[in-house]
């Protein structure tokens, strides 16, 4: 039995045209893909995309609350400035002799 497994697998060259025919079934059956370069270029192109994206979106986002803040702040203001011409007058009444307030 040892002497068959050795006649079985002994070395042998291949036949003529062997590694021409194999090769040519590996290019059939498994085209050439893109390089390498290419296919980094395109990740890095998407990848600067996305990353532009986010960043114009954030300052959109940031404008926005700009905006409102100052909106926010412009009402305040006016707030404030009811609230103290409403106190000045409280403060005129309180302190108007009382003669003035019988006429």
């Amino acid at each position: 039995m040892e002497d068959e497994l050795r006649q079985v697998f002994r070395r042998q060259s291949p036949p003529p045209g062997f590694t021409e025919r194999v090769m040519t079934r590996v290019r059939a059956e498994f085209p050439p893909k893109k390089s390498t370069a290419i296919r980094w270029a395109t990740i890095g192109a998407i990848a600067a995309s996305l990353t532009v994206g986010m960043y114009v979106r954030q300052q959109r986002g940031q404008t926005r609350l700009r905006h409102e803040a100052e909106i926010a702040e412009a009402q305040l203001i006016e707030s404030l400035q009811i609230a103290g011409l409403k106190i000045g007058k409280a403060r005129e009444a309180i302190f108007r002799p009382a003669k003035e307030i019988g006429e």
